[in-house]
């Protein structure tokens, strides 16, 4: 019985071909969409040894084809000798309940081996890719801190809608992209519990600009849409 194939977005980031030595070989469409049915069963036969799953509960999670620099399919002990020689195969991650297998196998699924990483927790497994999500979007957040990341600044004069990508008021004066300078009759709005607040860089009245540095006394919000003018 085939396996369920679940090709998780998530999965699909992190599920690499682990620390062993290998050349990837490019797959097909039709390659990467049907393990080798010999493959499976030889998988499937040995998660269901190891785990005491009953078969039709695994779950093909992704398979790569590879081409492993020995006999022994980059997974060679030190006391074991292994035939220097490209070998043909597949890496192949299957969920045996709570847990996530790796085999290494050869091409028809005659050798199989378990790879390094034994069986993982998959609750540990998902945490780990969950939080390296986590980092790329705290990465990408501030790689737009102190930029307008939508709309552009209306330097002919008038009045822009744009979105800055948060940070203090400061950052916002440096990235308002007005010009080489801020000209004196900048100014910026932003909505605060639904009504207008403005932000005049060049006022010479602390009056005007003090609800503005009261709101964002922190910093202004990622994706903060803004009313803006230049001159």
């Amino acid at each position: 019985m085939r396996p369920r194939i679940v090709i998780g977005v998530v999965l699909s980031l992190v599920l690499g071909l682990g620390a062993f030595s290998v050349t990837s070989r490019a797959a097909s469409a039709q390659a990467i969409s049907s393990l080798p049915a010999s493959v499976w069963s030889a998988v499937s036969t040995d998660a269901v040894g190891r785990t005491g799953i009953d078969g039709s509960n695994l779950v093909l999670l992704r398979f790569a084809p590879v081409t492993f620099n020995d006999g022994c399919l980059g997974l060679g002990q030190a006391s074991e000798s292994c035939l220097l020689a490209q070998t043909d195969g597949y890496v192949v991650w299957v969920a045996a309940g709570d847990a996530v297998l790796r085999y290494h196998t050869n091409s028809t699924g005659s050798v199989v081996r378990l790879g390094p990483d034994r069986p993982t927790r998959a609750g540990a497994m998902v945490e780990g890719l969950l939080a390296g999500v986590r980092d790329r979007v705290q990465q990408q957040d501030r790689d737009r801190i102190g930029r307008m990341v939508s709309g552009d600044a209306p330097r002919g004069g008038g009045f822009g809608l744009v979105v800055f990508g948060g940070g203090t008021t400061e950052q916002l004066r440096v990235g308002a992209a007005c010009g080489p300078v801020l000209p004196v009759s900048a100014a910026f709005w932003a909505t605060v519990d639904g009504e207008f607040v403005v932000y005049v860089p060049a006022a010479q009245v602390a009056a005007v600009n003090a609800r503005w540095l009261e709101a964002f006394r922190l910093g202004i919000p990622g994706n903060t849409p803004l009313l803006m003018r230049c001159q």
